[in-house]
């Protein structure tokens, strides 16, 4: 009896290893966007001028609000697209990427159209200065034009992240941002385009990232399943996906309203100094969002297919995975800025005398607010996986709008401590959350903390971890017959199920590569379903079955149902037996 309750424990070996080959990939796209992004802008007050900078920044609004817009579908539909293909139904998983390339294509034209047509309203009501008004318009008219191809690729990089192939992506985004910064030098400074030159630079590079993400959906083979254009009727999607891409949306939304209000706020109160340390705050949080974004760009995916497979302890398991990940990252980036926060406010160009002291001393502070931002940025996805919506739209609400409201009281009440109000806000947050989710638990006490992932006891789910060695095969027979006759079913069933492991467990070690091999049952309605998911190379079983291969012969015999897919590039069988 002591062995079985030790066999029942999985460990975090696949899970892990599946989340780290997602994790990399995903924080380099971001990374590189970011540092793209802040050498595009570099270029442009370089090689034209300080105020051709401010006219780009004008246009800024537009890239977030169609990104807010984008985000309500792409967000949603890639979480729903991935819980479609953990649970092996393709189709349904076709049928929403067309519904949000769909969706994203008619936002796209929407968006373009509004743009040409009130294009002189628009300029007028972000643009009040004459010496940018010009070259804000030029900027911007492309800018209206690029926003469809920046949807569309959009799209399709977190389509193909979801789809299994997150390195694509990054090398998509890597060559069209390396070629967005070639063609701003040849634009501006051979052809003479001005701030136009900017403009179609970053259109060409989103065009350019777009036609590279489409050579995912041109793969061949038996083991190349990607997502297709199917037309099926699929009744409420389009709801689900923006309920799923609000939380985001919202997020997306309230960091221009934050950083637009804190301007003014600071402007009022704290004075230039305040513009200045606030301008340095808030990149030092945008560059921090390497981490966190690239961490939940990861989580949404993997975590959405552990869902679809019914893997809850998957999820939990991948959760520790991006909290440790994300603390170390956080926690070398914050106590930098604490150490050394004159050296980090000169890399912004604060050297004044006057002024260095004042944003030295106001950055360990704001590192707190990373801190939480980061942490309190992971728990949506947890809770989207589970229905807890209101959670989720209550923490992307609050992390933005109660450190904002905080900032305005102390700036208000208390100049001196203005920065501390930001932290405040964050741990307002937890105020409330914490007893709301420690209520929810006390519903079901098998819900983890503070995350609510609902896990099934030991006596509901045989979940262990073996290495990769035919020896441990009557290790996980002997288990698995008491288990499954002790729900009711008969020895029948029982040996078959057994059967299925050693026949795929035996294959699995004597063939392949593997390092470890978790195995999962479950009883439902009177069947088993036993998953094998091993990291060797791939091998369809189901394919090789139709050999001459004896053992894979008898489980295809023993079987009802029997799926193979290859994720997280991992193998993963799933066979019923009833």
């Amino acid at each position: 009896m002591q062995k079985f309750i030790i066999m029942q424990k999985r460990n975090s070996f696949l899970v892990g290893k599946a989340f780290k080959a997602y994790l990399l990939a995903t924080v380099l796209t971001v990374a590189a966007t970011q540092i793209a992004s802040l050498v595009d802008a570099s270029l442009v007050g370089q090689l034209i001028s300080a105020e051709a900078l401010g006219a780009v920044n004008i246009s800024k609004p537009i890239l977030q609000l169609t990104f807010s817009i984008g985000n309500l579908f792409i967000i949603g539909g890639s979480i729903l697209t991935g819980m479609a293909i953990g649970n092996g139904d393709r189709d349904k998983a076709n049928r929403i990427f067309t519904r949000c390339l769909l969706a994203v294509t008619i936002a796209g034209v929407i968006i373009v159209a509004v743009g040409m047509i009130w294009f002189d309203q628009i300029l007028n009501m972000l643009c009040n200065s004459d010496n940018l008004r010009q070259q804000a318009g030029e900027y911007m008219r492309i800018s209206f034009i690029t926003m469809l191809p920046f949807l569309i690729s959009y799209m399709l990089e977190t389509y193909v992240i979801v789809d299994g192939s997150p390195k694509l992506a990054t090398v998509a985004v890597i060559i069209s941002n390396v070629m967005n910064v070639i063609l701003d030098i040849i634009f501006i400074s051979v052809f003479h385009w001005g701030v136009e030159g900017a403009a179609s630079a970053t259109m060409i590079m989103y065009i350019l990232s777009a036609l590279i993400l489409l050579v995912h959906f041109r793969k061949k083979g038996s083991n190349a399943k990607t997502l297709r254009l199917n037309l099926g009727k699929e009744k409420g999607i389009m709801g689900q996906m923006a309920m799923m891409g609000l939380p985001i949306t919202i997020t997306t939304f309230l960091i221009a309203v934050q950083i637009a209000a804190c301007n003014l706020v600071a402007i009022r109160y704290l004075g230039d100094i305040g513009v200045v340390t606030f301008a340095v705050c808030i990149t030092l949080l945008a560059f921090s969002m390497i981490f966190v974004s690239g961490t939940m760009r990861t989580i949404q995916p993997v975590g959405a297919i552990l869902k679809g497979m019914g893997d809850a302890r998957g999820i939990l398991l991948m959760m520790g995975s991006a909290y440790r990940f994300l603390a170390l990252c956080l926690i070398v980036y914050t106590a930098a800025i604490v150490v050394i926060p004159d050296q980090v406010s000169a890399l912004f160009g604060v050297k004044d005398a006057s002024m260095l002291p004042i944003v030295a001393k106001a950055l360990p502070v704001f590192a707190l607010n990373i801190i939480l931002e980061g942490i309190y940025s992971l728990f949506i996805p947890a809770y989207q996986f589970y229905d807890h919506n209101k959670l989720a739209m209550y923490v992307a609400l609050s992390k933005a709008v109660f450190p904002m409201f905080g900032f305005w009281a102390f700036a208000a009440w208390m100049p001196e401590y203005a920065w501390w109000g930001f932290f405040v806000g964050q741990l307002a947050v937890a105020v409330f959350l914490l007893p709301v989710t420690a209520n929810e638990r006390r519903k079901n006490r098998l819900n983890s903390p503070v995350l609510l992932i609902p896990l099934q006891s030991e006596a509901e789910v045989f979940d262990i971890s073996i290495p990769s060695r035919v020896e441990n095969i009557n290790d996980v027979t002997d288990a698995i017959v008491p288990f499954i006759t002790s729900k009711g079913l008969t020895p029948s069933i029982a040996n078959h199920s057994a059967l299925c492991c050693e026949e795929l467990i035996k294959n699995i070690a004597e063939h392949s590569t593997a390092h470890f091999i978790d195995v999962r049952a479950m009883v439902v309605d009177g069947k088993v379903t036993v998953s094998l998911h091993d990291d060797g190379a791939a091998f369809n079983p189901i394919d090789a079955a139709d050999k001459e291969q004896i053992g894979l012969q008898l489980v295809r015999i023993a079987t009802t149902s029997m799926k193979y897919d290859y994720l997280f590039n991992q193998n993963m069988v799933t066979v019923e037996v009833s």
